[in-house]
């Protein structure tokens, strides 16, 4: 059972609404925003918020092979998180540290993909007084892009502050035109 400092976004959902399979899981607008919930955009008049992103908890590589979205709150599940993203690396490297008293850790994943050219990143975090909005960017390869013929898995943590607004996520794409 997941606990209630961790919520994990299946993005099964939006794309289930994105190809007419139902409900995409986006609320349209209005402040009553849960941590997770996803947004079609950041809303105007949005203020920058700062972040940093977890360079350690950032790769191409990571052993998160479904996509997901995180919000960690708390030690415990930072933990059980970094497990995840290093797999079976031995020795396992130590967390990087956190102060959960001041930030949070915002993490998303894009899960398994057949060849290299794939990334992820946190693009923008942006915030107003019913929710702090990140932007998480998705970038795949083109047709015409040359890409490492290795199974590849990006993912990416970014620290934000700790504060009582709900994080929501907006999720944008890009496909590379290497032509």
């Amino acid at each position: 059972m997941r606990s209630p400092s961790t919520r994990t976004v299946s993005l099964a959902l939006v794309a289930m609404g994105a190809m007419g399979c139902g409900s995409t899981g986006i609320i349209e607008s209005g402040p009553d925003h849960e941590n997770g919930d996803t947004v079609a955009e950041v809303p105007a008049g949005a203020t920058a918020v700062t972040y940093t992103e977890v360079a350690e908890a950032t790769s191409a590589n990571s052993a998160i092979q479904n996509p997901e979205r995180a919000i960690i709150t708390n030690a415990s599940d930072w933990d059980a998180y970094w497990t995840r993203f290093v797999g079976n690396v031995t020795p396992q490297p130590t967390a990087p540290t956190v102060d959960f008293g001041s930030e949070r850790v915002v993490t998303a994943a894009m899960g398994s993909r057949p060849t290299g050219g794939y990334a992820i990143n946190i693009s923008e975090v942006r915030g107003d007084a019913d929710a702090i909005y990140t932007v998480v960017l998705e970038t795949s390869p083109g047709p015409s892009c040359f890409v490492t013929q290795a199974t590849t898995a990006p993912a990416v943590a970014a620290r934000v502050p700790a504060d009582n607004r709900p994080i929501v996520f907006v999720e944008e794409t890009r496909v590379l035109d290497c032509s």
